[in-house]
């Protein structure tokens, strides 16, 4: 039995502690680095909203702006077409005062409609 007391149990007992020091501290820089993880996210999530609202903003502002130039140019295309009806009115009138001439009656009976004369014919046919 002498020999049984030659092994040297405390051993064992010394080389415990220093396995669970090394899963403690495996056990802190888990936790260490999820946490510097969750502060990265935070605020990669917080800095992409802030884009994702100026994105908006700024698409609003393009709809703006494009709406802006479509009014413009409907207000341009008024104009020419003002100016267009502007010129066929004084242009009716002057056609109106020459027909008035062929006619041998008044502009104002022309436009009114009250214009009964006929023009003569162009067949040299007797007519019935």
């Amino acid at each position: 039995m002498s020999e049984e007391s030659e092994f040297e149990v405390g051993a064992i007992h010394e080389d415990v502690p220093d396995e669970r020091a090394k899963e403690e501290h495996l056990a802190r820089r888990a936790a260490l680095l999820t946490a510097i993880r969750a502060a990265v996210g935070a605020v990669s999530s917080y800095n992409s909203g802030h884009v994702q609202t100026e994105a908006f903003f700024l698409k609003n502002s393009g709809i703006a702006r494009q709406t802006r130039a479509g009014d413009q140019w409907a207000y341009c295309q008024a104009q020419a077409t003002h100016g267009f009806i502007a010129d066929l009115v004084a242009g009716g009138a002057a056609l109106v005062t020459a027909l008035a001439g062929i006619f041998h009656v008044g502009p104002k009976a022309l436009m009114a409609g009250g214009c009964r004369t006929t023009l003569p014919s162009r067949s040299t046919a007797p007519q019935p």
